[in-house]
C-alpha cells in the first residue's frame, strides 16, 4: 500500500515529507564515520561509524538506586508508563479492508494546554496490519499485527522538537516548532537485511512467549505460508533526553528485549550504545539516570531508577 502524508491544517506541507526527504539527499560513506551534507537547505547527519569504540561510552550503574514494587503490598501490573518529576520527586506508575499487509492512517491533533483540540497537525502511515479472513468463519474479515511490522515512530523534546521516522529505514526527520524539516538524521551502520532462516526463528520464538501470555494472539504466518519481508524495521521507539540526545530503540516485538539503545547526539552523530538490564523496558532520561521497569526470573514487575555513568 501506498504510504500516506498527507498534512492538515495550519502547519506547512515540509512538516511531513518524510516520503521524499529519503531519497533526496546524497549517500556514500563519511569522512571519519560521521558527516553532515546539505540538500535544498536542509541539514543530514550520516553516521557511518559511532564515536565510542567498543568498552568506552555510557553505561548503566550496576544496581539501582531506586526500586518498588518487591513487596506484596506494592505490587505492580503491566505499568505502562513512569516519569521524572521536575522537582525529582517519586516515579509514578500510570496504568494505563485490503487482504494483506496494510498500514492504515493515523491523525496527529495539536491539543491546547486547556485540553482543546487546536489543530490536526498531520494524517501519516500508521502501524502496518495484515488483513485476513477468519480462519472458522470465511465471512469475517481480521486482522493481526504482522511480524516485523512496520510502524510510524515520534518523540517530541522539552523543547517542542519533533523527530519523526516512519520505519521504512533508518531516516528520522527532525522538525522544529514551526513545522518545517531542519534535519534528517540517517544511520548506514544498521542491517536491516531479514532471510527466511531468521524469519522463521524468530516465529518459533513469538510462538513459545505467545503462548505463556495471555491475550497475545499467534502471529500471522503460523498456520499458513504468506509472504514475509525482505527486511526487518529499523526501531520501535525515540526518546529524548534532559541534553537533547536522541535515544533510539532498535526494532524488538517485545519491549524488554531492547537491550541497546542507539544514542545520537543533538547534531544527529551517533555515539554508540547503551545497554540495558535483562528485561528491562525504559521509559524516560533525565538528569544522569534511566527509570524503568523490569521484570524478574519469578516475573516480579519492578520499576527502578539505575545512574548513568558517563
Amino acid at each position: 500500500m501506498t504510504r500516506q502524508y498527507r498534512p492538515v491544517g495550519r502547519w506547512p506541507p515540509s512538516l511531513f515529507c518524510l516520503l521524499v526527504f529519503c531519497g533526496a539527499c546524497g549517500r556514500g560513506p563519511a569522512d571519519g564515520g560521521f558527516a553532515i551534507r546539505d540538500s535544498a537547505g536542509v541539514r543530514v547527519s550520516i553516521s557511518t561509524d559511532s564515536v565510542w569504540s567498543p568498552g568506552e561510552g555510557w553505561r548503566l550503574a550496576a544496581s539501582p538506586t531506586v526500586q518498588f514494587g518487591t513487596s506484596e503490598a506494592e505490587a505492580l501490573f503491566r505499568v505502562s508508563d513512569a516519569l521524572f518529576l521536575p522537582d525529582g520527586g517519586r516515579v509514578r506508575n500510570v496504568p494505563g479492508a485490503v487482504m494483506g499487509h496494510a498500514r492504515d492512517s493515523a491523525a496527529h491533533m495539536l491539543i491546547t494546554p486547556h485540553g482543546d483540540m487546536d489543530d490536526t497537525i498531520a494524517v501519516v502511515s500508521g502501524q502496518q496490519k495484515y488483513y485476513m479472513v477468519f480462519p472458522m468463519n470465511p465471512d469475517f474479515l481480521t486482522s493481526r499485527n504482522p511480524l516485523f511490522r512496520l510502524q510510524a515512530v515520534y518523540a517530541v523534546s522539552s523543547t517542542g522538537t519533533l523527530y519523526a521516522g516512519l520505519g521504512d529505514d533508518f531516516n528520522i526527520g527532525v522538525f522544529p516548532l514551526d513545522g518545517g524539516l531542519e534535519r534528517i538524521i540517517r544511520d548506514g551502520t544498521v542491517d536491516l537485511s531479514l532471510s527466511r532462516a531468521q524469519f522463521d526463528q524468530h516465529r518459533g520464538e513469538y510462538l513459545v512467549r505467545a503462548a505463556a501470555m495471555r491475550g497475545y494472539y499467534p502471529p500471522p504466518g503460523w498456520e499458513y505460508d504468506m509472504p514475509i519481508p525482505d527486511k526487518r524495521p529499523p526501531f520501535s521507539g525515540f526518546l529524548v533526553d534532559d541534553s537533547g540526545s536522541l535515544w533510539v530503540m532498535p526494532f524488538t516485538e517485545w519491549d524488554d528485549h531492547a537491550r541497546a539503545w542507539r544514542i545520537f547526539d543533538v547534531d544527529g552523530r551517533l555515539l554508540g550504545s547503551v545497554r540495558m538490564p535483562e528485561r528491562f523496558r525504559l521509559f524516560a532520561i533525565s538528569g544522569g539516570r534511566v527509570l524503568g521497569t523490569r521484570f524478574t526470573d519469578l516475573d516480579v514487575e519492578l520499576v527502578e531508577v539505575y545512574p548513568l555513568v558517563r
